[in-house]
């Protein structure tokens, strides 16, 4: 099988049922959060980690977001690390996205208070981060967070939402998708004969997955945290 037609059948395959669940909750959050409506005024909306499906999807739901990325190569609006917002004041941002970003980021615990000091009072940081995913983007690819890791990350913020992105059976049908399909060290002839397999056992693990959902293993968490109305000491 060429590598051109292996990319399009089994590695987009195993990074849309990763993404799965993420896509619904970063579109049911668009909405509720009504940030369509705030990217129309100011203070501004940032994307951190700009482009790609995300970036996509956000424009979907009508979220004109400015797009902030540390690489320059992907054509953001702004060249900023998450951990130096320099390019934007104080009080200056009403929601910050970062998904699929926190887990990049040598120093979490600078990126919170960065974005802290952007954002306006009540302004909110959406994001999302892996857990039980295999590496990825090295060497840059330092963390996994818990749901207790996320709030000590964001102690100064309120929590709004942490929400697991699935359960362990789903979980473990994305690691073994992303296993057997998508790691550059997979045996082709291997996949091909595994996908019918992997396939027949989609449906009934997902459905397994939402019925039996726990909270000890999932691929990964979507937050929602809250800046204060009024400053901490």
């Amino acid at each position: 099988m060429s590598g051109g037609l292996y990319e399009r059948l089994f590695v987009r395959w195993s990074k849309r049922a990763s993404r799965r669940r993420l896509d619904e909750l970063i579109a049911a959050a668009a909405e509720r959060y009504a940030l369509a409506r705030r990217s129309e005024e100011t203070p501004l909306v940032l994307n951190v980690g700009a482009g790609g499906a995300i970036g996509a999807l956000l424009e979907r739901a009508g979220v004109r977001a400015r797009q902030v990325d540390i690489d320059p190569s992907r054509g953001p609006d702004v060249v900023a690390d998450l951990t130096d917002l320099a390019p934007f004041d104080d009080g200056s941002v009403s929601a910050l996205l970062c998904f699929e970003v926190l887990e990049h980021v040598a120093d979490p615990w600078a990126a919170a208070r960065e974005i802290e000091r952007v954002l306006v009072p009540g302004g909110l940081v959406i994001g999302s981060t892996p857990f039980l995913l295999p590496e990825h983007d090295a060497p840059a690819d330092y963390y996994r967070f818990t749901r207790h890791g996320l709030r000590r990350v964001f102690e100064r913020f309120e929590p709004l939402e942490i929400t697991a992105r699935d359960g362990q059976l789903g979980a473990a049908l994305v690691v073994a998708l992303r296993l057997f399909l998508a790691d550059e060290r997979s045996d082709r002839l291997l996949a091909v004969l595994l996908s019918p397999l992997l396939a027949l056992l989609s449906a009934p693990a997902a459905a397994l997955d939402g019925l039996l959902r726990g909270q000890q293993g999932t691929t990964g968490y979507f937050f929602v945290f809250r800046k204060p109305n009024a400053p901490r000491a």
